[in-house]
């Protein structure tokens, strides 16, 4: 009966030790699969951040020209309006704005009014704010719990005009 009791004793040892090893290695690929999955989300938001703050700079760059660029406000919130006149006397305005979760670019004429459901999706994100200070102008673009701010000096001899 000693060598049966021994042997129980055993056998309980092992399936103490395979269960506790079972327990860390499921604990250890649960907390990594959930850091894995948390790093993913934060690069693709800095990725939309990168994205929409690159796409804000370069449109700026485009029409750094006199009254090219104008700051506007209106019920869905700050829009930047670049106003481009063509050669063959068309005028267009590219406004971005944030809406519904994106930046969102429409071009359109300066007589027609902001219709943001008709615009194009840019990148994902929850808030834009434009704000100007003589030949600067700063874009400040926000996603999730991450935000960044663009401060770019225009060039030409143009000044930025601001509506309200």
């Amino acid at each position: 009966m000693k060598d049966g009791a021994l042997h129980l004793v055993e056998i309980l040892c092992v399936t103490a030790l395979l269960l506790l090893f079972g327990l860390t290695t499921y604990t250890l690929i649960a907390v990594g699969g959930d850091t894995y999955s948390r790093l993913l989300d934060k690069r693709e938001v800095v990725s939309d951040l990168r994205i929409a703050s690159s796409y804000v700079s370069m449109r700026i760059r485009q029409n750094d020209v006199a009254g090219g660029v104008e700051h506007r406000i209106s019920g869905i919130g700050d829009i930047l309006v670049l106003t481009r006149p063509y050669e063959d006397g068309t005028v267009l305005e590219t406004r971005i704005y944030a809406y519904n979760g994106y930046l969102v670019e429409s071009i359109d004429s300066p007589e027609e009014p902001l219709n943001p459901d008709l615009g194009v999706e840019i990148a994902p994100l929850q808030d834009f704010s434009v704000s100007t200070d003589g030949d600067m102008i700063t874009v400040s673009l926000k996603r999730g719990d991450l935000r960044r701010a663009l401060t770019l000096t225009l060039r030409s001899e143009a000044r930025l005009l601001e509506e309200g």
